[in-house]
């Protein structure tokens, strides 16, 4: 039996159909399957592609199913796959056979070439036609993968299967905005599979608002004599706007002008013998602005107008009704203010009160008649005094302003004492004390050291030596403290011989700081081998003197020179450790022989750290190898 077999292979669809996506690259290993006619089991079978070759036998079967690298099958240059069959019949003849077949690959994004809008400016009503163009056909593709700022998309289509997409974009109402972008996800395919990349259109404004108005009177309440600005401002620039289009009650308008079609103003003049509260400015519709979009309605607030002035008679009467032209410790009068009509926006703010304090005032009939209660200050003594209405602080319900009252005039006398507390040293540092001197205006009674209060220190015994005039003591700071604002108070519970209560008083302010300074120390290397150093820092919680290398103990290494930084509060030093040294526990300490600027000894701080910078010891051994 010499003659030879006559094998047939074949090549199923690779990947199931001969097109290798982004799914099918995702796997190391693609499987080639196909049937091997006129062979025996176990005889080879062998693929060529992308210049590599992968080999696998012929099963029970007639088939083969031989796992391939998916690399080589992306890379091949012509995209065509070998199949070589080796095959033998039962007398050992052998024939061989081959087969190939082509296939694609597309694992490229689609890409988005282009975003176009036929309108880049769009008013009220308006809408744009949004072209976008992929570098390929598209599926999978919706309005959803669509994002218009300021606007909606509808109506999206194919004229081309997927390669060139429209939609019609309407802009959203009341908007004003110059910077919009159409933008589209990256949720979209190719044919293939393959993820498309986002994409974003060019810059389109859209100017949907109508534009708006405020209308506003500088002053709102006129009276004869007084004229107005009157301002309008639009949203926006505006055209087609006049005076035509604004609509004064009781007044004129002078012509509107404007620098920036934006702020226009002119000046309003009431009308002459008219009274009236009730009055508005408006505006019409009949404007526009610069792009078309028709302006809204407006209106001015409320404003009044009047041509007639109050005038105010002012009283001050005891408790029958009499009047009053002196008041003495303890006592009070009623003030009235009579006016010629009902006033309003009038308020203690409009009232002057010499020499003492008004109750708030009220009026029980409308705003003509305003009563309060006078009470002389404390410690005055002044013969002369009246109490005032200020001109111009008070207006009729128009806004009409009143001229000026006075009361008739009236004496105050209820002066009492007065004092002023000095220290002699206001900085106090450690181991200071100072001389505190408290001086009345005239001698005073009922007074010792519980009328004074101290912060932060005690007070010796205040004496007198002059009958009750000038006290003096010794004030002792508090240890431990450090306040750089206390002050010395006298309350007012001390009286002057003829019974008038004194006056509260404060000294200056005294500082005192008998604070020790405190410090943290940092190594920033805590565990140091030959070779190495480390930088020290010390941080003072304030600025300290007479610091230096003598403060601090440092076994086992040496510090260089310690440095401070330009505030005083941070200092370093470079640590070096001792040569061929191992100490594993060790303390950097601070000393307090250092002090703050105040004098205060400072507190001891500590840090720990590591030495070793002896060498390692070695032991020679030897080996004998059997042989």
């Amino acid at each position: 039996d010499t003659g030879k077999p006559l094998p047939t292979v074949s090549i199923t669809a690779i990947g199931g159909d001969d097109a290798v996506g982004p799914a099918d690259a995702a796997h190391l290993q693609t499987t080639i399957t196909g049937a091997a006619l006129g062979a025996s089991e176990g005889d080879l079978v062998q693929i060529a592609v992308n210049g590599h070759t992968f080999s696998g036998t012929v099963n029970a079967v007639g088939s083969y199913n031989i796992s391939i690298d998916t690399a080589d099958l992306v890379a091949d240059s012509d995209k065509t796959l070998e199949v070589l069959l080796n095959a033998s019949d039962a007398a050992g003849n052998q024939a061989s056979t081959s087969a190939s077949r082509s296939y694609s690959v597309d694992t490229s994004a689609p890409q988005v070439q282009s975003i176009a809008l036929d309108k880049t400016l769009l008013k009220a009503g308006d809408s744009a036609t949004v072209t976008i163009r992929f570098s390929e056909k598209v599926i999978a593709f919706d309005v959803g993968d669509l994002v218009a700022d300021n606007a909606s998309l509808s109506n999206l289509a194919t004229a081309d299967d997927g390669l060139t997409w429209t939609a019609t974009l309407l802009a959203h109402s009341s908007i004003e905005d110059t910077s919009n972008l159409v933008q589209l996800s990256a949720t979209y395919n190719d044919t293939a599979g393959n993820v498309g990349t986002a994409g974003t259109s060019g810059n389109y404004s859209l100017d949907t608002k109508a534009p708006t108005a405020t209308i506003k009177l500088v002053d709102e309440a006129l009276q004869a004599g007084e004229t107005t600005t009157l301002t309008i401002t639009f949203s926006e620039k505006v055209q087609d706007f006049g005076n035509a289009d604004v609509t004064v009650q009781n007044g004129t308008l002078g012509t509107l002008v404007s620098t920036d079609g934006i702020v226009w103003t002119g000046t309003y003049t009431p009308s002459v013998n008219l009274e009236d509260t009730t009055n508005v400015i408006t505006l019409a519709n009949t404007y526009s602005d610069l792009i078309g979009n028709a302006g809204a309605v407006g209106t001015s607030g409320n404003y009044s107008v009047d041509t007639k002035a109050p005038s105010a008679v002012v009283t001050l009467q005891d408790a029958q009704g009499a009047p009053m032209t002196s008041l003495t410790a303890g006592q009070s009068a009623q003030l009235t203010i009579t006016f010629s009509e009902a006033v309003k926006d009038f308020s203690n703010a409009d009232v002057t009160a010499p020499n003492g304090t008004l109750s708030t005032l009220a009026s029980t009939d409308g705003g003509t008649t305003w009563t309060a209660t006078f009470t002389p200050n404390a410690n005055v003594e002044v013969a002369a005094n009246s109490i005032s209405v200020n001109p111009g602080a008070y207006s009729d319900l128009a806004g009409n302003t009143g001229s000026a009252a006075a009361s008739g005039n009236y004496a105050v006398d209820t002066q009492g004492p007065t004092a002023s507390i000095t220290l002699s040293d206001n900085a106090l540092t450690a181991g200071e004390s100072a001389q505190v001197t408290i001086v009345f205006s005239e001698k005073v009674t009922g007074f010792g050291n519980s009328d004074v209060a101290v912060e932060n220190g005690t007070l010796s015994t205040l004496a007198t030596t002059d009958g009750g005039k000038t006290w003096v003591g010794s004030f002792t700071p508090t240890a431990g403290t450090a306040d750089a604002s206390n002050v010395m108070s006298v309350a007012n519970s001390y009286t002057d011989v003829a019974g008038n209560q004194g006056a509260s008083t404060s000294s200056a302010n005294y500082a005192i700081d008998l604070k020790a300074p405190t410090a943290s120390i940092a190594l920033s290397d805590n565990a140091l081998k030959a070779g190495e150093s480390a930088t020290v820092t010390i941080t003072f919680s304030e600025k300290v003197k007479d610091f230096s290398n003598a403060d601090i103990t440092a076994p086992n290494g040496a510090l260089s020179t310690f440095t401070a930084s330009t505030d005083g509060l941070i200092w370093t030093a470079t640590f070096t450790p001792a040569t061929d040294t191992e100490a594993a526990s060790n303390t950097l300490s601070l000393g307090t022989a250092y002090t703050d600027e105040a004098g205060n000894a400072g507190t001891v701080a500590t840090a720990t750290y590591a030495v070793d910078t002896k060498a390692p010891s070695s032991r020679s051994s030897s080996m004998t190898r059997a042989t």
